[in-house]
């Protein structure tokens, strides 16, 4: 039997094992031998409330000066290159509603532009307080009707057109709470592969590695679960936002996607990172907040334990990295990869 066939034939075993297990999906080989790309239908035409929170912050990207949210909410609408405005039905059966949550003070260009390219499918709500990212996404949710809510950063830029038939497929699943997306840094760098709690310390996993690598055991490759994932992309159904009762707003500026994800998982759900969705993330640009010891110490005292040991990592790799890398199996066995870096991977 050749190769292809055979990985075709497996993707019809997954496909029966779908059916078995009463799933609406379906499954084909993916990019990688061994690898199955599962494709889950949108049901029931589902509104998605996109929450931005912005100050219209600007910055040079590829060249060319942009207004942030500008680009991220556009390519949102983007579809073969041209936009649809007010709600438009996108591929997948999706619509969206456009809740931007603009600071008090802005320049009005920000609003014309966003109100240009949304139409009628943005609502503004105006932040008149000092800068606490968590109140901004609660004003935002409370302002917004959809079914389903994604958290989005300004400074992003849409890079997968079915991002979100994806994670709204697997938010779909009454068991997942939250789903989170792929980012790359603007030189193509992984900004975001799911967050790890270990030992204390938080990070993204695989922080910036080459953005089309499939990571130690195809770990970039695959939806897989993991304990939280970033808010700078992430889909949460609206009764689950609800039920945990929405962003901590304690946490103004660094780690209420942390506390909201372990909140998420305190309520019996799971959270999913998955590879095809994915945005770029143009933080280093936009200016994103240095972490504060206060801030580290809050989450500490409130997550202790659920910070300090991930079920979803392996706890003999090193602390307070965030790369997987550099720490020699006590067997003695060799390394599972040595990147072009000649950084050395354990997996």
């Amino acid at each position: 039997m050749s190769k292809p066939e055979a990985y075709n034939r497996g993707a019809r075993a997954v496909g029966d094992h779908l059916t078995r297990c009463g799933i609406d999906a379906t499954a084909e080989p993916g990019k990688y031998a061994g690898i199955y790309r599962i494709r889950r239908p949108v049901r029931d035409r589902p509104t998605v409330s996109v929450i931005v929170p912005t100050r219209g912050s600007r910055g040079r990207i590829w060249g060319a000066e942009r207004i942030f949210v500008h680009d991220a909410v556009a390519s949102l609408l983007r579809v073969t290159g041209q936009h649809e405005l007010a709600g438009a039905e996108l591929v997948g059966g999706i619509d969206l509603e456009i809740v931007a949550v603009i600071d008090e003070g802005t320049d009005a260009v920000v609003e014309r532009g966003l109100r240009s390219i949304a139409g009628d499918a943005l609502t503004v709500v105006t932040y008149g307080r000092p800068f606490n990212f968590a109140e901004k996404i609660n004003l935002g949710v409370a302002a917004s009707s959809g079914d389903y809510v994604l958290l989005l950063n300004d400074d992003t830029e849409l890079l997968d057109p079915g991002s979100l038939q994806e994670m709204v497929g697997l938010a779909q699943d009454r068991s997942v709470g939250m789903v989170g997306a792929k980012l790359l840094f603007e030189d193509g760098r992984l900004q975001h592969g799911g967050h790890v709690y270990h030992r204390g310390f938080i990070s993204h996993a695989l922080l910036g590695w080459p953005g089309d690598h499939p990571g130690p055991y195809r770990a970039l490759a695959v939806e897989r679960e993991c304990s939280g994932v970033t808010a700078a992309a992430a889909l949460v159904r609206r009764d689950v936002f609800d039920e945990v009762g929405g962003m901590n707003e304690a946490f103004a500026v660094n780690y209420n996607d942390v506390d909201f994800s372990l909140r998420v998982r305190a309520s019996g759900r799971r959270i999913i990172w998955t590879p095809h969705a994915s945005w770029y993330h143009f933080e280093q640009q936009s200016g994103e907040h240095p972490i504060l010891d206060e801030e580290i110490l809050t989450v500490q005292q409130l997550w202790g334990r659920d910070i300090d040991v991930d079920p979803f990592y392996n706890s003999n790799l090193a602390p307070g990295r965030t790369d997987w890398l550099e720490l020699p199996l006590r067997s003695g066995a060799p390394p599972y990869e040595v990147l072009p870096d000649g950084r050395v991977s354990w997996g």
